[in-house]
């Protein structure tokens, strides 16, 4: 069995213009990475987190692993920080990020930099649902995971695409 750090490494994907290693596996609706800790069942830890930790050293209770980035999939240990929650809200603060900014400066669909799809390649894989392929088959001829696909399927990925 893998270890949570080489699970998070695996679905690592380096960018060279801003030095983010994004995590590209399972994500919270916060936008953090989420790694298993040991088998099905046991609880999980956000993949940042476990980077830290890796290459760093612990956590000590009650701190928070920050991002330099501002991006919350990213895994690279030289962009994450221990802070309080007041180190971190502060930071959001300064930072002018405490405030959501309108949907569409958002960066959906096949114009973002981790797109595996179009957007006709969306539409073509419901059409294909609707008709009665299943969900596993579309993942697997995809080379996606099964829940990447169901989230697709949904319309909580790729929700610019009718």
């Amino acid at each position: 069995m893998k270890t949570p750090i080489e699970r998070v490494l695996k679905k690592v994907v380096k960018l060279p213009w801003s030095g983010c290693w994004i995590f590209t596996g399972a994500i919270n609706d916060a936008g953090y990475g989420i790694v298993g800790l040991g088998k099905r069942g046991e609880p999980n830890d956000r993949a940042h987190r476990i980077t830290y930790r890796h290459f760093k050293g612990d956590i000590p209770k009650g701190m928070f692993v920050c991002h330099t980035c501002d991006v919350p999939s990213c895994c690279n240990p030289y962009h994450l920080f221990l802070g309080t929650n007041q180190d971190n809200v502060n930071d959001m603060v300064k930072k002018k990020r405490n405030s959501k900014p309108p949907r569409n400066l958002h960066i959906v669909g096949e114009v973002h930099v981790l797109s595996k799809f179009t957007n006709e390649e969306v539409v073509e894989l419901r059409k294909q649902y609707v008709n009665g392929k299943s969900m596993y088959r579309l993942a697997k001829d995809n080379n996606v995971a099964q829940s990447t696909m169901q989230r697709i399927i949904q319309g909580k990925r790729y929700k610019n695409v009718a």
